[in-house]
């Protein structure tokens, strides 16, 4: 039998599902060390093969609201208090560039946005929604959402 026809044999075999002969003759090149690991870079958006993700590690408006929205999350799903006990108790972001604080934040309008909504009897769903994703609250979000500079 020549080498041709087994790899042919082989092959068939491959995509028959058998999953023999599908081992590559050699290994896949190796990942450039400077590109993030995809398993830690949350993907938020696909189409086909492509994924479109933030990479949390880089500070941007983008990243800090993530975290700010994080806290929230991270206070109802670790204690017992309501949404909007911890919204209420959210650290206040003290500078208008929130990706430079040293520790995760809330801008006050956001968090005052939220306050007011529920004072006014909306829902918490759409009270967060409304202030934290809809009006613009956080700084740097929209420019970078519009393509321009954001610092």
């Amino acid at each position: 039998m020549s080498v041709i026809t087994l790899k042919v044999i082989l092959l068939t075999l491959c995509i028959l599902g058998f999953g023999i002969g599908c081992t590559p003759d050699r290994d896949p090149p190796a990942l450039p060390q400077d590109r993030p690991n995809t398993l830690d870079v949350p993907i938020i958006s696909r189409s086909g093969p492509l994924g479109m993700g933030i990479d949390r590690s880089i500070n941007t408006p983008l990243t800090a609201r993530g975290k700010c929205i994080d806290l929230i999350g991270s206070c109802i799903n670790t204690t017992d208090e309501t949404q909007d006990h911890c919204i209420n108790q959210l650290r206040r972001c003290q500078s208008s560039h929130p990706w430079d604080e040293s520790v995760s934040c809330c801008p006050s309008a956001c968090i005052d946005t939220y306050l007011r909504e529920r004072g006014n009897g909306v829902d918490p769903r759409q009270a967060d929604d409304t202030a934290f994703y809809q009006r613009g609250c956080y700084p740097g979000v929209d420019q970078m959402i519009r393509g321009e500079p954001w610092r």
